[in-house]
């Protein structure tokens, strides 16, 4: 059972309006909705205890928001049908932060990596992978930059230094 408090704009065609759902799991929307359900900008508190701010369609996050999980997981960026999908950040709970285009939850496109140690690491993504070469500025290393290769995630022999 889902319950409503709120301000309805119109009761036809469509019941749309500001206001709050909360579910008996503990789970509470807050915000823009048509029909009862998220449509517009609003946040959502989830059982597990995560949030989500942004833009809802149709229930789902889509549009422009901020997924942040207990664990100090972020993300902030584009979604599509409550993926990851589009430009966004990560950052996960170990610190290392993702800069990168995504498809369909995973990075697919170009990705910038940032290290907690300093590293930083520029190249392209497939299916939520390595793919290819890897330019990479080396911040506590003699080795100041160093190109890797990649194929399915996994890198292919040493780094090769690159010249200055």
């Amino acid at each position: 059972m889902v319950k409503f408090n709120g301000t309805l704009k119109s009761l036809r065609p469509e019941i749309a309006g500001n206001g709050t759902l909360e579910w008996q799991n503990g789970e509470k929307y807050e915000g823009e909705m048509i029909n009862m359900k998220a449509e517009g900008f609003g946040h959502f508190k989830y059982v597990n205890g995560w949030y989500y701010y942004g833009d809802f369609y149709q229930n789902k996050r889509h549009g422009i928001g901020i997924f942040e999980k207990p664990e100090f997981q972020t993300y902030s960026g584009q979604f599509q049908n409550n993926l990851m999908h589009g430009y966004g950040n990560f950052t996960s709970p170990v610190g290392i932060t993702y800069q990168c285009q995504w498809e369909k939850g995973g990075r697919s496109g170009l990705c910038t990596t940032y290290y907690v140690n300093g590293d930083i690491e520029i190249g392209l993504w497939e299916n939520d992978l390595r793919e290819g070469k890897q330019y990479v500025s080396l911040k506590a290393a003699e080795m100041q930059y160093v190109i890797r290769s990649y194929e399915g995630g996994e890198q292919l022999g040493n780094d090769i230094p690159m010249i200055e």
